[in-house]
């Protein structure tokens, strides 16, 4: 994750520093605050770099928030939301001590701004040119994804359990399938499909593309293999980078839609369990929310997160055939 710039190394580093910092800290203040259980969940993630530290921290954390294991000063600041709304005087008076009692949420968002550089930087940065336009779109693409991605996964892991682990295995061998179907090998179809629970990766990623023809079926009209180079392309001719483009854009639709519907459809069932059946009854029980809250506000929130994700993913595909052409060039 290197850079030519020093001073974008140093925030790269401290990002990386204050991400893992603010994971350990949360979960000592969590065994501290005899959420042992929780707490231990957390520091196990902190061994783990990349997409396996920073993807399974958010989705944890959601969970930990949801299901009501909070620190002091965040389960003060968590009920005055639910019942009375917060305000400014909230904030007010308090001493710095009690805003330490915020780790959670400062651990949660670290762990966002990590996952989203990481997500930039492994699938964008090694494009041939870095314009302000392209980063306009790319940065709420992840963003989005990862929100409503993460939300859905913790509440399925919530009211679901070990249920859970079903819809999440159908989205990975879906991706994992997709990956090879691309004609991408298996190690790295695996590991991108796992990798992509959350948000996309490796959409860009292959070698010897001469070799790998990228999913003949899945492109109409490539009828036969291209040979040669062009000039500032590598190892490509402008067809293959076009084979490329259509590659990409294969994935990153398959993930919107076949992801987002076996999530959907699992939030579905779950919000008709908790509001037509008594499953989840005391609610109090599963989630610090009420059936107001979930059923008005968390639900519908996802819902709405998706289809923004969704209208982000069209105009990402379409940009990446169109208006960014000369910048999508792909690393060898």
């Amino acid at each position: 994750m290197g850079s030519k710039h020093p001073f974008v190394t140093l925030l790269l580093i401290s990002l990386f520093v204050l991400d893992v910092a603010t994971d350990i800290a949360t979960g000592i203040e969590l065994i501290l605050n005899d959420h042992h259980g929780w707490g231990y969940l957390v520091l196990a993630l902190v061994i783990f770099p990349g997409f396996l530290q920073s993807g399974p921290q958010i989705v944890l954390q959601i969970v930990i928030i949801f299901r009501g294991a909070l620190i002091h000063s965040f389960r003060d600041t968590t009920k005055t939301l639910l019942e009375d709304g917060l305000t400014f005087e909230f904030f007010s008076d308090k001493s710095l001590g009690w805003y330490w009692g915020l780790i959670q949420v400062y651990s949660l968002v670290f762990s966002m701004l990590s996952l989203l550089q990481t997500s930039i930087h492994f699938n964008e940065w090694p494009k041939r040119r870095h314009t302000i336009h392209r980063f306009l779109l790319i940065v709420p693409f992840f963003l989005t994804t990862m929100i409503y991605r993460s939300m859905a996964l913790a509440l399925l892991l919530i009211f679901a359990g070990k249920m859970a682990l079903l819809p999440i295995f159908a989205i990975i061998t879906a991706q994992v399938i997709t990956y090879n179907s691309l004609a991408l090998d298996l190690p790295r179809s695996l590991a991108y499909g796992i990798c992509s629970l959350i948000v996309p990766m490796g959409y860009t990623r292959c070698r010897d593309p001469d070799s790998q023809p990228f999913g003949l079926s899945l492109l109409p009209g490539y009828t036969n293999r291209f040979e040669g180079t062009c000039p500032g392309e590598g190892d490509r001719s402008p067809e293959q980078v076009d084979i490329l483009r259509e590659r990409s854009k294969c994935f990153l639709a398959m993930h919107a839609i076949l992801g987002g519907g076996i999530l959907g459809i699992s939030l579905a069932i779950i919000y008709l369990l908790v509001n037509f059946t008594e499953v989840f009854n005391p609610l109090s029980a599963w989630i610090i929310f009420n059936h107001y809250t979930l059923s008005d506000s968390i639900f519908p929130f996802i819902a709405a997160d998706y289809l923004v994700a969704l209208v982000l993913t069209g105009l990402f595909t379409c940009c990446i055939g169109r208006c960014f052409e000369e910048e999508y060039i792909y690393p060898v």
